[in-house]
């Protein structure tokens, strides 16, 4: 594996006080650190060859789909580059939190990071991936708004404001709704003034049920549930099982009227980027075409399936929840309502916000397939 760890550094021995080495010890310690200062030096325009480490942060676990998935485009860029680029990945926040990543990209704390726009509302071009309602299929998702990064210089310009250029970005899997036991749930009209950990478009879907949406911070939600803060979670089916979530809300629903809810960003340091070589920004853009071209969905093809197994284990079955008439009803009525939100919300950044939102819906309708597979399909074939 060529992503390098965080150390462990061991406990300083105190200094030594009031002694000198003798002359020679000191001329022989001093010749040994100089032959390590070429392995550890720091890239320079007259050193173009030698390697350079950069950080990496997600809020996720090493093991969540969008982590592997980031985790082969590092090891593509190492690659690519014949070792000259490497890199030191944080995971489950350690590093940077999901609430303060946008700003540790922007001030440098960290070069390379995952994050969602449904965490910030200052992206509001970028949560036109928030318009839910349209396909559960995440790879048309992906698709969709890659293809909108490229052909629309005002949603890379928007991150490029916050000091951060966009690598690639991606579509969240399909959404579930998982309760605890404190719920009893048979149709979507059973749902009124049930409280859930909830954000973005999936807070606003939600809300449309007469549900009580909760912004709660990610690494927080298992203890919320489990103290009856909230009565479960509206989420991705891979992060909910990532997160253990179906321990304390064990109820799950397929709730794939509602779509694909979010986005995902890829990105790294503005300053970072400009500083790289021709060649490294090359390599950066092939690894990112790899991942859109198929290499993220597969990795979340592999994360659902893994999913759909812990549930089974965990003898929960995921029940279908809508996908009827009124089901129907709630789609329309949330793809008005969020559209005109995020309208709203882009009148002064567009020349036509509703131009722009319908270009992401019709490239969604382009890439998506016919008949989409919802979670409880998907779990009925494991």
């Amino acid at each position: 594996m060529l992503t390098e760890e965080k150390p462990v550094l061991p406990h300083a021995r105190p200094p030594l006080r009031g002694r000198r080495l003798p002359a020679r010890v000191a001329a022989a310690v001093l010749a040994a650190f100089a032959l390590l200062l070429p392995a550890c030096s720091v890239p320079t325009e007259d050193s173009p060859g030698e390697v350079r480490v950069l950080t990496f942060s997600t809020y996720h676990s090493r093991e969540h789909p969008n982590s592997r998935t980031f985790q082969d485009w590092m090891d593509s860029v190492t690659a690519r580059t014949g070792g000259k680029i490497r890199f030191e990945a944080f995971y489950d926040g350690s590093l940077c939190p999901a609430d303060e990543t946008l700003s540790c990209v922007e001030d440098g704390r960290v070069d390379l990071a995952f994050d969602s726009p449904a965490f910030n509302p200052v992206l509001a071009v970028a949560n036109v991936g928030s318009i839910a309602f349209q396909t559960p299929d995440f790879d048309a998702v992906t698709r969709a708004m890659n293809a909108l990064l490229d052909e629309a210089p005002e949603l890379g310009a928007e991150y490029r404001d916050r000091n951060q250029h966009v690598l690639f970005l991606g579509g969240g899997t399909p959404p579930v709704l998982a309760l605890n036991d404190s719920v009893t749930v048979r149709s979507l009209d059973d749902l009124g003034g049930v409280s859930v950990r909830a954000t973005g478009g999936m807070a606003t879907g939600l809300r449309l049920l007469g549900m009580q949406p909760a912004a709660v911070e990610p690494s927080q939600t298992y203890e919320a549930i489990e103290r009856g803060v909230v009565s479960g979670i509206g989420y991705s089916l891979d992060s909910l099982t990532d997160g253990r979530l179906h321990e304390v809300a064990d109820q799950v629903f397929d709730i794939s009227d509602m779509g694909v809810y979010a986005i995902v960003t890829y990105g790294i340091n503005v300053d970072v980027w400009d500083s790289l070589d021709a060649d490294v920004q090359e390599a950066m853009r092939a690894a990112s075409d790899d991942a859109v071209a198929g290499s993220m969905t597969a990795h979340q093809d592999q994360a659902v399936r893994e999913s759909c197994t812990i549930l089974g284990e965990a003898g929960i079955e995921v029940v279908p929840l809508g996908r009827d008439d009124r089901g129907g009803q709630w789609a329309a009525e949330g793809t008005a309502v969020q559209r005109a939100q995020w309208e709203e919300a882009t009148a002064g950044l567009l020349a036509d916000p509703r131009a722009f939102s319908q270009r992401y819906v019709d490239l969604v309708k382009e890439f998506a397939p016919e008949r989409p597979r919802g979670v409880a399909e998907a779990c009925a074939e494991e």
